[in-house]
């Protein structure tokens, strides 16, 4: 019984991402990327690379299909110093099992220091996160604790409005039962 309700999830969360497929409107397309599980073609077996425009990271993307999209960050350029925040020149690649599993979406702070990211509750966390990408650190900003959730299933990020320095988040409640949308101010 637990198998098919992973699978009706698994296949709801397909088609609801399908859906929405879209990039979200914001004043710089670039820093907001949403993870169709159908914009990557079944014949490109390569991860996905998506470079920041604003700085020096870029976020790997492995499409396991059925298993979700997971990430991980890169310094990806030239770092002109062994060290830089919390960076070493031969430690250049991050992940955390509480933001880079099973994302939705993902959105580029524009001052270049925070990453966004959605997640969804199936083989991630189901939260927001936001993350220092020079500190190596990450808060969970939606909902704020991990201790109590409101039972959320899933969130992503639908809209970035830069000049009122907010975001947009659609959180699905109960098991994908329910939707909304949240407004949550950027860092």
């Amino acid at each position: 019984m637990r198998l098919v309700k992973i699978f009706l999830l698994m296949l709801f969360l397909g088609v609801v991402v399908h859906i929405t497929s879209a990039y979200a409107e914001t004043s710089n397309d670039k820093l907001l990327v949403c993870t169709d599980y159908y914009q990557f073609k079944p014949e490109q077996k390569d991860p996905r690379l998506i470079k920041q425009p604003n700085g020096p990271f870029a976020v790997m993307v492995f499409q396991e299909y059925a298993l979700g999209v997971h990430i991980g960050i890169i310094y990806y350029d030239q770092m002109g110093n062994p060290l830089d925040g919390k960076w070493w020149i031969s430690e250049r690649f991050w992940d955390d099992r509480n933001w880079g599993s099973d994302i939705t979406s993902l959105c580029w702070g524009s001052d270049g220091k925070f990453l966004y990211v959605g997640t969804s509750q199936i083989y991630g966390d189901g939260g927001l996160f936001r993350i220092n990408l020079f500190e190596k650190q990450y808060t969970r900003i939606y909902p704020e604790s991990a201790k109590t959730p409101p039972n959320i299933s899933m969130t992503e990020i639908i809209s970035v409005n830069r000049t009122e320095r907010k975001m947009k988040v659609k959180v699905f409640q109960n098991d994908f039962a329910t939707e909304r949308i949240v407004e949550i101010p950027l860092e």
